[in-house]
């Protein structure tokens, strides 16, 4: 008991000297200065990433057209290129598989942000394959790239800020030369079909 006093008080009094040497020198007001402007700095440089990101996402209303997503198939059976095209840009994604899914997030910005209607944003972030035979999804080999550090750093600071939901489209059987329509409705992702192929494969292959 009276080691864990002498231990208690020794503390106290070096603090309390600690506190007053701090007090009597400038530089301490230089060291907070120079921490507070490195920590707006860095807030500023965070906004700045995150409005970047903001622009990436697709705003979204009730009914909204995301894109087409058109399938290829790749050397072999397996193996197919499912091709995004959004506003005149076309992104790329690799699958392995016999069925394939879509998958990305929904921003939902806060009430008491915005005046009027609720504004709502989404983004693609993946489309991934699978096959349906458990035995060839453990053998499968497939080479998935994520994103950049720093996008996944805004996106987490996204969903921190706002109303964050991950949305799916429906697993389907993939389908060489399908074109679909992506869209968003309900609040929900949904697929229309715009070819024969993937009426098909909307139809259960």
């Amino acid at each position: 008991m009276i080691t864990l006093l002498l231990l208690g008080a020794s503390a106290f009094v070096v603090l309390c000297v600690a506190l007053w040497l701090l007090a009597r020198t400038r530089w301490l007001v230089g060291f907070l200065a120079g921490t507070l402007g490195l920590g707006i700095l860095a807030a500023a440089l965070l906004l700045g990433l995150m409005t970047f990101r903001l622009f990436q996402y697709e705003p979204v209303s009730d009914q909204t057209i995301l894109g087409t997503l058109t399938l290829s198939e790749r050397s072999d059976a397996a193996h197919y290129r499912v091709a995004l095209t959004q506003n005149q840009t076309m992104n790329n994604f690799e699958i392995t598989g016999n069925q394939w899914r879509l998958s990305g997030s929904l921003l939902q910005v806060p009430r008491f942000l915005v005046i009027g209607p609720r504004e709502r944003y989404f983004i693609v972030n993946r489309v991934e394959g699978r096959f349906t035979t458990l035995e060839d999804e453990m053998s499968a080999s497939r080479d998935e790239r994520g994103e950049p550090f720093y996008l996944l750093l805004a996106d987490d600071a996204l969903k921190r800020l706002f109303s964050s939901e991950r949305l799916f489209t429906p697993l389907l059987p993939v389908a060489s030369e399908a074109i679909f329509s992506l869209e968003f409705r309900a609040g929900t992702l949904r697929l229309r079909a715009v070819n024969e192929p993937a009426q098909e494969a909307l139809s259960g292959g």
